[in-house]
């Protein structure tokens, strides 16, 4: 596979899907900031049997686990590391270091919320669950730490692609598309932060209502 090439499939397999799935996500699980009911309509008739799953796994997991696998291809030849499309190498080595949190991060959420999908855990149950453990101090370190590494990773990695694609071909308008790139990035992670601030403490620091104790399994 020719160096081009290489730089290109892991674009399209790593800032695709991630944002893709971010994007959709993010309208999901958001809507928990307005309560269990909210939740629970934002999910219905998406999140039902075995289906979503393998939609999810062919759609997002198979092309993340080829885009990590060729990341860590690319770390280990590419020596030395040099920006390729980012604002400067170190910020290619923390796009790296970000992308590994990734693939931390998305084993622990999914794994946490696809047992309860899989033992028939309805919407309502699924908001439960995710108040009842968030809530607890391993948790939310797990999901700041995660959802930070997505941001990061997310924003760096839109900001190069640009330069993998060679559009636009003007420096400054590379610049340009890296700002915008840093802004999305920011943008995804204040809407993270703002509904694991819900599920964490029972209120979002943005909009949102309470969530009352009774919303939250014994």
């Amino acid at each position: 596979m020719s160096e081009e090439r290489r730089r290109k499939l892991l674009s399209v397999t790593g800032v695709v899907p991630l944002a893709a799935w971010l994007a959709f996500h993010l309208f999901e699980v958001g809507s928990a900031t307005g309560g269990r009911r909210a939740f629970a309509a934002s999910l219905t008739g998406a999140n039902g049997g075995a289906f979503p799953l393998v939609l999810e796994t062919v759609l997002v997991l198979v092309p993340l686990a080829v885009h990590g696998a060729l990341g860590v291809w690319v770390t280990a030849t590419d020596r030395p590391v040099v920006a390729d499309g980012y604002a400067s190498a170190g910020a290619r080595v923390l796009s790296r270091a970000a992308g590994v949190g990734v693939l931390l991060f998305l084993v622990v959420h999914l794994g946490h919320t696809w047992v309860a999908k899989l033992g028939g855990a309805g919407a309502e149950v699924l908001y439960d669950v995710l108040r009842g453990s968030v809530g607890q101090p391993l948790y939310v370190l797990v999901y700041v730490v995660g959802v930070t590494c997505v941001a990061f990773h997310l924003g760096l990695g839109l900001g190069a692609l640009p330069h993998v694609w060679g559009v636009p071909r003007t420096d400054g308008g590379r610049r340009a598309a890296r700002g915008v790139a840093v802004a999305l990035g920011a943008i995804v992670w204040i809407a993270s932060m703002n509904t694991l601030s819900h599920f964490a403490v029972g209120r979002a620091f943005i909009g949102g209502s309470s969530a009352p104790e009774s919303e939250v399994e014994p």
